[in-house]
């Protein structure tokens, strides 16, 4: 995987991290819109909601970057992106806990199965924070900043 997504300098970096946080943040919620129905995603609504408060902020100071690049915006999207990290190495996985807690009530076979989706889905979410994040944070850090002198 790092060959796919770990060859990238530090600004290709944020850019496909700030395209993956809205796709995933906005994925997200679009993908809960549509499964709300089904008991098995309404068991890991906190996931979903975990995914929402991780990535849309991000993606949107992403945005925000690529239009008002200054020494605050680069403050705020370091934080902002530090605090995407809970995503995946915690909230991600309490929704998870949660979701095994209440499996004991419904035992068919789709609970497994979005079980093991779920759990796939957020060793994925962790391995891509953990090949691009440093890049990024270099980024935050060393890139010089772009400001309107208007």
């Amino acid at each position: 995987m790092s060959g796919w997504i770990g060859d990238k300098n530090d600004a290709q970096a944020v850019y496909w991290y700030g395209i993956y946080s809205l796709i995933v943040g906005w994925g997200s919620a679009l993908l809960w819109n549509e499964l709300k129905s089904k008991s098995y995603a309404a068991l890991y609504y906190e996931g979903f909601v975990s995914r929402f408060f991780a990535y849309i902020p991000v993606g949107m100071c992403w945005i925000m970057i690529s239009l008002f690049d200054s020494p605050f915006t680069r403050t705020v999207f370091k934080d902002l992106v530090s605090l995407s990290v809970m995503g995946p190495f915690f909230g991600h996985w309490y929704a998870w806990g949660l979701y095994l807690l209440n499996l004991e009530n419904e035992p068919s076979l789709d609970y497994y199965l979005a079980g093991g989706v779920w759990f796939a889905w957020t060793i994925f979410e962790e391995i891509v924070q953990i090949v691009l994040l440093p890049q990024v944070f270099d980024w935050i850090d060393s890139a010089a900043t772009v400001e309107n002198d208007e």
